[in-house]
């Protein structure tokens, strides 16, 4: 039941076209699934190029007539994506490649304004984007805030459920860095220290600056 609820309700195309993107730039079909019978699953095999292509034109033009994706077959996508040996990789460039798409889209100037901000207003606008991708890619999920050190917390995360791992939380995890890197204006590396999909009762992200190096005085 509670994987049930956490896969209700309707997200953006633009997800799952990041994700297929991903799995079409990462793709290597001489790779095969753990305990697969290849003669039986490549032909149906996700990574497979035509497969992908078909796929990437539905969602181009559901996400041109403005329509929605139901987050259950999002969520077998994860669940796919999930079981091939580079899915770290894969979710990984979908999530970098969401948050550059919004950063693109806030235009350069707002870009420049908000990296002109105080370090903790800066802070601030890196906590709402984390949370809009949150909310985007999980429809039903709760998310809470804690600004020191910059924390999100989720419960009801699609990722973790359909992949029943953390593996689709490195989509998030990497999108987070992104937004941190461009927000913060400084090194950062976002981590996952829990995750619903492990078995725990929550989702977690903190923001982690890498201090700079202090310069050699010789």
């Amino acid at each position: 039941m509670r994987e049930n609820s956490q896969l209700e309700g309707q997200v953006s195309p633009l997800i799952a076209l990041a994700l297929l993107e991903a799995l079409r730039s990462t793709d290597r079909p001489q790779e095969t699934l753990h305990d697969e019978d290849v003669q039986q699953s490549l032909p149906r095999r996700l990574g497979l190029s035509n497969v992908v292509e078909k796929q990437i034109e539905r969602y181009t033009g559901m996400r041109t007539r403005g329509r929605s994706l139901a987050a259950a077959e999002l969520g077998d996508l994860f669940r796919l994506v999930s079981r091939r040996s580079d899915a770290e990789a894969v979710f990984a460039e979908a999530g970098r490649s969401l948050a550059a798409r919004d950063l693109k889209s806030r235009g350069a100037r707002a870009r420049l304004a908000s990296t002109m901000l105080p370090f903790g207003l800066r802070r601030r606008v890196l906590l709402r984007a984390m949370e809009k991708m949150a909310r985007a890619i999980s429809p039903g999920t709760r998310v809470r805030i804690e600004r020191d050190p910059a924390t999100l917390i989720v419960r009801g995360s699609l990722p973790a459920t359909a992949c029943a791992s953390p593996l689709g939380c490195e989509m998030l995890s990497m999108g987070f860095t992104t937004f941190g890197r461009a927000y913060l204006r400084r090194d950062c590396e976002v981590y996952h220290p829990q995750c619903e999909g492990a078995g725990q009762e929550q989702c977690v992200w903190r923001v982690e600056i890498i201090p700079r190096r202090s310069e050699d005085p010789s």
